[in-house]
């Protein structure tokens, strides 16, 4: 179980306390139940407008999960596969793919019940001390209309170009002062 870093300005006491139960562990075979609702979950508001069956839209989303974690596995081999735990309760996952000279984030996916409480924030802050101290620039992509867009904006991400209905940012590495 990977314990995350605390060199991030503190937050809001009650927030802290719930920052400081945030662990990662790797996905095990037995996740994949876990890691399938998460996936339907992350849908929800999308199915609502398709006029699916709760039986077909249970298909399709068991089909697009299937095809999402099989490109994950062949296309980011090396990657981290981790579930965000909040007081060993699974809230979501963190997928990372770190190289010699950047650190991708694969897929970061929170719960909705657990979006807006700076969970996200928090994981991010992480993976840019880590690119800063390893000097290496954090790349991504996220879906245009993804609500977490606003964040990267503010954490200092720049959207470089388009692919489709997903924009590819970036977020050089900030030289960190031999002191």
């Amino acid at each position: 179980m990977t314990a995350l870093s605390s060199s991030i300005p503190a937050a809001p006491e009650h927030q802290t306390v719930m920052l400081n139960s945030l662990r990662l562990r790797g996905i095990t075979a037995n996740d994949m139940p876990q890691l399938k609702a998460m996936y339907a979950d992350s849908r929800a508001q999308e199915m609502q407008h398709f006029p699916f069956t709760a039986e077909q839209s249970a298909q399709f989303l068991q089909m697009q999960f299937n095809a999402q974690h099989q490109h994950y596995q062949t296309h980011y081999p090396n990657a981290s596969y981790e579930l965000i735990l909040l007081n060993d309760e699974v809230i979501g996952r963190l997928y990372v793919e770190r190289g010699q000279q950047e650190i991708l984030i694969v897929d970061i996916l929170i719960l909705s019940a657990h979006c807006q409480h700076g969970i996200g924030s928090y994981l991010l802050r992480n993976l840019i001390d880590e690119a800063n101290n390893t000097n290496q620039r954090l790349t991504a992509h996220v879906e245009l209309n993804n609500p977490a867009r606003r964040l990267y904006q503010r954490l200092g991400f720049k959207e470089i170009e388009q692919h489709g209905p997903y924009l590819w940012i970036v977020k050089v590495p900030t030289p960190t002062s031999e002191s």
